[in-house]
Order: structure tokens, then sequence, then C-alpha cells
């Protein structure tokens, strides 16, 4: 980590009897930083808002968070900041009670990331950890993180990429830290995430960019879907468009679609731009 702050002011020590750390009480974001500056800033931003309506937490004033993210993304090497707002100090249970949204910034090195994963892919496996439904937390990137952790300590190496994860029902929702999207001819589908998962801000940017000769939709998938699938790949705003190049032994050469996506969002995001 490079720097930390805590409602404004350089800080690595949270009060212990914080919400976010009691019960996950809280949000967050994680922006990549390109040439100094927070890429999708506006957009995170909002992310950020609709959460905080939907769990009842007084939203930070728009400003002063876009100023010390700003702020944040001008230090030397920056090149991930997370962002954390959380009900801050409370009494024991879980009545939330009276309370200030506390800001948490904290600022990293780009995540390393090999060119050729763009080129040639990325291996994934099925998780067994599934999702719980919550339709009143679905979507949003509320702090409790418990179903991914679990389902990302189900294997070890390099040689797997992420893990695909299932909702009690066993419909796909997503992998581990990422959206998926699977193309059936010149269609390109994402699971629905009404119920339970995050809906990336990348996952809406593919939504909303047109691609000449693609049309985009929401769907419920099953991993029977995904088998006859022409292509898979994965959406996340730290890495942009990953290819996928296998799932569970089952191989999917082509990434046209995935190529397509990544000349309309990569440049913005500073990520390799394979042609």
């Amino acid at each position: 980590m490079i720097a930390s702050f805590i409602d404004g002011q350089a800080n690595a020590l949270l009060p212990i009897s914080d919400r976010g750390l009691h019960y996950g009480d809280g949000l967050f974001t994680s922006l990549r930083v390109h040439d100094g500056r927070p890429c999708w800033l506006a957009a995170h931003g909002e992310r950020l808002r609709q959460g905080a309506e939907r769990l009842a937490l007084p939203m930070v004033a728009a400003a002063v968070l876009i100023g010390e993210i700003e702020q944040a993304a001008a230090l030397p090497n920056a090149g991930v900041i997370k962002v954390l707002l959380t009900r801050g100090d409370g009494a024991r249970g879980y009545a939330p009670g009276p309370s200030s949204t506390r800001r948490i910034v904290l600022v990293y090195r780009a995540p390393l990331i090999d060119p050729m994963l763009y080129q040639q892919g990325i291996r994934l496996r099925w998780c067994a950890t599934q999702l719980g439904e919550q339709p009143r937390l679905a979507g949003i990137k509320h702090l409790n993180r418990l179903e991914q952790v679990l389902a990302r300590g189900e294997w070890q190496g390099a040689d797997i990429g992420e893990g695909l994860m299932c909702d009690a029902q066993d419909r796909v929702i997503a992998a581990t830290s990422a959206n998926l999207f699977a193309r059936f001819g010149t269609e390109l589908l994402t699971p629905a995430l009404d119920r339970c998962g995050i809906a990336g801000l990348c996952r809406a940017a593919v939504l909303a960019t047109p691609a000449p000769g693609f049309t985009v939709a929401v769907a419920n998938l099953s991993r029977l879907d995904l088998r006859s699938a022409d292509e898979l790949f994965l959406s996340n705003c730290l890495r942009g468009i990953v290819p996928v190049q296998e799932l569970a032994g089952q191989r999917y050469p082509s990434m046209q679609a995935a190529r397509r996506w990544m000349q309309s969002l990569h440049p913005a995001l500073g990520l390799p731009t394979p042609i």
C-alpha cells in the first residue's frame, strides 16, 4: 500500500468500534488510475451513492469524496484506489442508530498484468461455494464478501485464474471478482443479478457500449448454457475485458467479442488493446 486516508486525513488506524469492521456495514469500490487520473470516477461515485441509498447510509458530499479520490490518484505510483464507506462508530448490537459515514481511501500500486492474458485468455473452474440470495443487497458492493473469500480459497496456484460461482438454484452468477459474459452467435448475454452478485461498472459499460454485429442482454444462465457458448469473457474495472480460454476442461478458442469490447473500453483504462 502506498497511502491511506481516513476522513480526509493521512491515517492507517481505524477505530475498533467501526461498524464496517464489526458487521460489514458499508460499501466499497475500486478504481483504476491511469496517467494520474481515476478512471470512470463519475460512475464509481454514482455506484457508491446508489449503494448508500440501499443501505440507508448517509452519503458523503460528492465534491468531498471526488476531491479526496483525485488527490489520492495524483500520488506517485498510484495505480489503484479503493474507497470504503462505513457507517462509522457504533455501540454494540445490530441497530444502526445515529451515525456519521466514515470515508476510507486506500492507494495501491497498479497490479502486474501479463499482456499475454489478453491474447491467450484465462482458465476458469467452478466453485463449490454458492451465493446466497438477498435481493435487497443484490448488485451493490457491500463490505461483506465472505462468500467470495471462501470461494477464492478453493484453489491455489496460477494455472487457474478465476472461479465461477452459482446461486442456490445453480444459476450462474459471476466469477469471484469479475462479471461474466457468454456469446451465442451474435448474442452476448450476462447473468441476471437481481437475486445476488455484484453489478460491476465494467459490466455496465459493456451493456451500454454497442459493438457492430452484436446484441447484448441480461439473462438467466445455467452451467449447461455455458457449455454451448461460442465464447466467454470476464469484465472487471481493474483488468478490463479478459477472454476465457478454458472452463473446467472445455476450451473456448474464440475471442471475437472480447476483442471488440477491449478496443472500445481499454484505452480509457490504460490497458492493452489486442487487435
